[in-house]
């Protein structure tokens, strides 16, 4: 799952950085590793996209959670 997150942001056209936090140095280094990865396919990408776009934003925005 965290591999496919990452790939897909990285794929966004729009995308110029990425942030990303972890609490190991084991992290770091897989991260790297998805740079290093090839793009994901379009279908995949699409298929991201379709299932995905109707996600309420107080889900994905983190300001709304209550932690």
């Amino acid at each position: 799952i965290a591999k496919l997150a990452f790939l897909f942001v990285r794929d966004i056209p729009e995308i110029t950085s990425i942030v990303i936090g972890s609490e190991k140095i084991e992290q770091i280094a897989e991260n790297i590793k998805f740079l290093e990865e090839n793009p994901l396919s379009k279908e995949l990408f699409c298929t991201i996209i379709e299932n995905f776009s109707d996600i309420p934003e107080n889900i994905i925005n983190p300001s709304f959670w209550k932690i």
